[in-house]
C-alpha cells in the first residue's frame, strides 16, 4: 500500500513548494479576466511523457512551513499543499518526471492560479497561468 506523501518522506517535494511560494510571491501583468487552462491541460502539457499523474496533499510540519516562508519571503496561506508527482515509463521501471504545484493568491485585487513545475533535479521548469480573474 502506498503512503501519502509528505514533506518529511525524503523525497524533495518540499523544494517543489518553495518553488510555488516564490512563483506566488511574483505578480504579473494585468490581463482580462478569464480561465485560461484547465488543470489537466495544463498537466499534459507540463508533463508530455507522463503515464501516471497523481495527486498527493502535503502537511507541513511548523519548523518547514518557517523555512518555506523563509526562503520564499512570503508567507504561506495555508500548511497544507496540493502537489501532483509525474512519472513515465523507463528503464528502471516508473521514473520521476517531476512534481506541479498549484498557487492561487491575490494580486492586486483579484485572484491568480498559477501552476509551477519542478522537475526531479528540483529547479522550476514552468510557470503557467491557468486563471486570472
Amino acid at each position: 500500500m502506498r503512503r501519502s506523501a509528505s514533506c518529511s518522506d525524503g523525497r524533495g517535494v518540499h523544494h517543489a513548494l518553495t518553488a510555488a511560494a516564490i512563483a506566488g510571491a511574483v505578480a504579473v501583468a494585468p490581463c482580462v479576466a478569464a480561465v485560461l487552462a484547465p488543470v489537466e491541460d495544463a498537466l499534459a502539457r507540463a508533463f508530455p511523457a507522463a503515464t501516471r499523474i497523481e495527486k498527493k496533499t502535503l502537511y507541513l510540519d511548523v519548523d518547514r512551513a518557517a523555512r518555506i516562508e523563509r526562503e520564499a519571503g512570503s508567507e504561506l496561506p495555508s500548511r497544507i499543499v496540493t502537489c501532483y508527482e509525474a512519472r513515465g515509463a523507463g528503464d528502471g521501471g516508473d521514473p520521476l518526471l517531476g512534481w506541479a504545484c498549484l498557487d492561487t493568491h491575490v494580486v492586486r485585487t483579484l485572484p491568480e492560479t498559477v501552476l509551477v513545475v519542478v522537475g526531479p533535479d528540483l529547479r522550476v521548469r514552468r510557470v503557467e497561468v491557468l486563471a486570472f480573474k
